[in-house]
């Protein structure tokens, strides 16, 4: 599953990327490669990466299409793919058949060679005030006991001292 996962999050990322990005002094070299060179891939069960995708696409339904969406373009890059998502629950043949025709694979390369560090994070941003009043009415004590720190620094070692929030379980 996680090369399913790995392998859309790059096909994402290289939807609207050119052949090189160059951020500082890193760089990432994105080379197209075909769907047969991703290792796993007619093993793997890209059905549930399809269902993620289309989590994505309802979150975009309701963006207006010039809206932008960081190195990925802009909402109305998205709308064909989306529109042609399949509605109904789908089997891994549907998706492997669906991401083939609708997205290109690239191979990543870094400074340091073919493997690496690739992350994402989402940093919710919560509203709040010191006071109660308005829409502040309800508390927040501490965090949820369902949520844990990582040590990113038992990783990497350039990573000490950061850590990454995750909760774990039912959503609230």
């Amino acid at each position: 599953m996680r090369i399913v996962l790995l392998s859309f999050f790059v096909m994402l990322l290289a939807a609207c990327a050119g052949q090189v990005v160059k951020t500082g002094p890193e760089q990432l070299e994105l080379t197209p490669v075909s769907f047969s060179d991703l290792k796993g891939w007619n093993a793997d069960s890209p059905a549930a990466a399809l269902a993620s995708f289309k989590n994505s696409c309802a979150a975009l339904a309701g963006k207006a299409p010039n809206s932008a969406l960081g190195i990925v373009g802009n909402a109305s890059a998205w709308q064909a793919a989306c529109a042609a998502a399949p509605k109904s629950p789908t089997t891994d043949a549907t998706a492997r058949a669906y991401f083939e025709q609708w997205f290109r694979p690239y191979a990543a390369r870094g400074n340091e060679g073919e493997e690496g560090l690739f992350t994402g994070y989402y940093v919710p941003e919560l509203r709040g005030s010191l006071t109660q009043g308005g829409a502040f009415q309800t508390p927040l004590y501490a965090k949820p006991a369902d949520m844990i720190s990582v040590d990113l620094g038992a990783f990497k070692t350039e990573h000490r001292w950061q850590s990454r929030w995750q909760q774990i379980g039912s959503r609230r």
